[in-house]
């Protein structure tokens, strides 16, 4: 089976201290025009076959790299961002019998889609296997117990870099074994690792389990920081006041 491979035409990989920052956002970030591909519900047909007539028109509207939501089998219980294993695809946006088959779909329009010289991103769930899975029957000591969502983020009070943890999950079975330690443990190893000055976090005031978690991390509590949101309403009625010269402009 040929592997798919982006690389030629993505942006060579930098560390983080080589890569030239503006603002919140990598340099070259500028060069993609980024869109959403469901390939299901893209086309009447919901096939890879069909979706290289929307390759086509992003072609023509300059378009340079398509996102592609979950393409993984679903199985019976899945709903695509969990899925029966990475090595699989969703027989139905292929019209083929085996995940092999379906691999050659999808190269062969990774390959039309750089023709075209549009860069092709998957969206990769690596945690959500459904128990159905073969793999969870035979690999029952490899399953996912849980996981963590993270960022980088930057702070103006240590003018570094640091890892911002927007969420962590641990299966309740696993809760108290350690693994959510471990976890955290490998977010901090990843600061050491790129030089980041800081790992942080919010948790509820009302997660009693949560909190104490945390204390036994040694992590510091910081309650003289008050979080603030904007969201729906609140934000478009904000978003609405910025300068019509440009949002961008205005924000600075």
């Amino acid at each position: 089976m040929e592997i798919i491979d982006n690389s030629a035409l993505t942006p060579r990989y930098l560390p983080d201290d080589q890569v030239n920052m503006e603002g919140w956002h990598p340099d070259w970030v500028k060069s993609l025009i980024l869109a959403q591909l469901r390939v299901e519900s893209a086309t009447e047909e919901g096939t890879f076959q069909a979706a290289v007539r929307v390759l086509d028109h992003y072609q023509k509207m300059g378009v340079n790299a398509v996102w592609l939501t979950p393409i993984q089998d679903k199985g019976q219980t899945g709903n695509g961002y969990s899925n029966m294993g990475l090595h699989t695809v969703n027989p139905r946006l292929t019209g083929k019998d085996s995940y092999e088959e379906s691999w050659q779909v999808v190269k062969w329009f990774v390959d039309e889609a750089h023709r075209r010289n549009i860069r092709v991103y998957i969206d990769l769930i690596v945690w959500g296997t459904v128990k159905e899975s073969p793999l969870v029957a035979e690999h029952p000591e490899d399953g996912v117990v849980g996981c963590a969502i993270f960022c980088r983020a930057f702070s103006v009070w240590t003018g570094a870099c640091g890892v911002y943890l927007e969420d962590l999950f641990m299966d309740e079975a696993y809760r108290g074994a350690g693994a959510g330690r471990a976890l955290m443990a490998r977010l901090a190893a990843l600061c050491e690792e790129r030089g980041y000055r800081r790992l942080s976090w919010h948790c509820r005031d009302t997660n009693e389990a949560g909190l104490a978690f945390y204390e036994r991390l040694d992590a510091e509590r910081v309650d003289a920081l008050v979080l603030h949101r904007l969201e729906g309403e609140r934000l478009a009625a904000l978003a609405a006041q910025a300068p019509a010269a440009g949002r961008a402009e205005g924000a600075r």
